[in-house]
């Protein structure tokens, strides 16, 4: 078997992977009372978790880039899910509602089933980066780097507002 044949029977596992994913994070939200917001964000990252895990079947590096990002927020989304919110919120201070919504125990078992997809999306790009050396198709190669820096720039932008409120916020840091 040849670096490409393990890549697509790889690529094929992690939609499956994802599809699991996906509609475990959907019974969470129909079935359980969750807030309008994270109803809406859930539902549009597991769409793109959705789209980049059936375009990774091309084997595109840039797809199993977006698959990894919308696998790591997808499983960070539930795995701090308060499945059990209080009766009332009045009388809540705001660092303690701001507590009780980003700090929860999560889904059991999603942030496994997230770092399993996560490990499946990650041996899945090292099998295609092989796959694109091995090639040495200059345009490809060199159209994937574009897309990594694109990607790179990207998500260190996304950083920049997170740790500055972590290093600039002092005691309440949100």
């Amino acid at each position: 078997m040849s670096i490409d044949d393990y890549a697509r029977w790889l690529g094929r596992a992690t939609l499956a992977v994802a599809i699991i994913l996906i509609g475990w994070g959907l019974s969470v939200v129909l079935s359980q009372p969750v807030t309008a917001w994270f109803a809406a964000s859930a539902t549009i990252w597991m769409a793109l978790l959705l789209i980049s895990a059936v375009w990774q079947l091309r084997g595109s590096i840039t797809a199993i880039a977006a698959l990894a990002l919308a696998t790591a927020v997808v499983s960070r989304l539930f795995s701090i899910l308060r499945l059990n919110p209080p009766a009332s919120i009045a009388g809540l201070s705001p660092d303690d509602l701001d507590a009780l919504v980003a700090t929860g125990p999560g889904v059991p078992g999603f942030e496994l089933l997230g770092w399993f997809l996560g490990a499946l999306v990650f041996v899945q790009f090292v099998l295609r980066a092989a796959s694109v050396v091995a090639s040495a198709d200059s345009r490809e190669a060199a159209l994937n780097a574009l897309a990594l820096t694109f990607i790179r720039v990207y998500v260190g932008l996304m950083f920049v507002p997170h740790f500055g409120s972590h290093i600039l916020g002092g005691p309440f840091q949100f």
